[in-house]
């Protein structure tokens, strides 16, 4: 169950990251960053430790994947 939500999580966090155009500031081709400032401060917060949970659940599941590539090639 706990797999489900965190995939849910990470399933917004990937609409998030999109909506949000985080990529753009990752590789900097927006060289500013234009805040709301009329939304809410707990949905800003809400889409971003989404983003964050995405990311965290990707290198995850990579590194398992890496773990068992690498223990069936021994």
């Amino acid at each position: 169950m706990l797999r489900g939500i965190a995939a849910l999580v990470a399933g917004y966090g990937v609409y998030a990251f999109i909506r949000r155009e985080i990529g753009h500031y990752m590789f900097l081709q927006n060289q500013y960053v234009f805040f709301d400032f009329e939304e809410p401060l707990i949905f800003f917060l809400a889409d971003y430790m989404a983003v964050m949970a995405l990311f965290v659940w990707v290198s995850h599941y990579f590194s398992k994947g890496l773990k068992y590539n690498t223990l069936r090639k021994i």
